[in-house]
């Protein structure tokens, strides 16, 4: 069943801005459709966007990142983030390990007490 924005932003006593800003963070493309006030949510999607609103640390903060060059390991790319300085290591699926040099791809941050681990979107299955 899926979950209408206006539905949703009610539901969780917030404005519609803040709920597409919060579903923009969190969410893939395959959890929504639509565009401004008409933009559904799938159950799951609409889930994750409570769970950001409850505890914001179990769900992982998606950025853009853009390949620079191959690691030592090859599940690992050294790539640049805007919001960070330098070249950051962000494991990758292993059979992408050539094709993402030079090439801007979604990437998630997971916090814990050791710091800030960067992966490929695809290793979040």
């Amino acid at each position: 069943m899926k979950i209408k924005c206006t539905a949703l932003a009610e539901e969780m006593g917030m404005e519609i801005e803040q709920v597409m800003a919060r579903a923009d963070r969190v969410l893939r493309s395959e959890h929504s459709k639509g565009k401004g006030k008409n933009t559904w949510f799938t159950e799951e999607g609409a889930d994750l966007i409570r769970q950001s609103e409850e505890a914001p640390l179990t769900v992982a903060k998606r950025y853009q990142a853009f390949g620079i060059k191959t690691a030592p390991n090859p599940r690992w790319l050294y790539c640049t983030i805007d919001t960070f300085s330098g070249e950051l290591p962000v494991a990758i699926p292993r059979k992408l390990q050539d094709r993402l040099v030079g090439k801007y791809f979604t990437v998630e941050a997971i916090q814990d007490i050791k710091g800030t681990t960067f992966r490929h979107e695809a290793l979040s299955h």
